[in-house]
C-alpha cells in the first residue's frame, strides 16, 4: 500500500475520473471496491458542497462522441431518403 495522496485524490473527482480516484483509493487502503467507490461519492458530495465540483460526474466524454456520431448516421440516413423520393 502507498500512502494516500489526497490532493491527487481530489483533482481525479474534480475532473470527472471517478475510476480513476476509486483505483487510487484501494491502492493506497487495501479497501474493497463497494467501500472505496462509497469512500468516492462521499468525497465527491463534500466537494460539491464547498462549491468545487458538481454533485454528479460528468458524462464520459467518448460517451458523448457515441451519440453525437449516432445522431448525424440518423440525420445522413434521413436526409438520402428525402433526396430519393424527390
Amino acid at each position: 500500500m502507498t500512502p494516500l495522496d489526497s490532493d491527487a485524490l481530489d483533482a481525479d473527482i474534480l475532473a470527472g475520473r471517478s475510476i480513476q480516484a476509486i483505483k487510487r483509493y484501494r491502492i493506497a487502503t487495501g479497501k474493497g471496491l463497494a467501500e472505496a467507490k462509497r469512500y468516492v461519492d462521499t468525497r465527491r458530495a463534500a466537494l460539491a458542497a464547498e462549491g468545487r465540483v458538481a454533485a454528479r460526474p460528468r458524462t464520459n466524454p467518448a460517451f458523448a462522441v457515441v451519440i453525437l456520431a449516432a445522431i448525424a448516421a440518423g440525420l445522413a440516413e434521413v436526409i438520402v431518403r428525402n433526396l430519393a423520393h424527390h
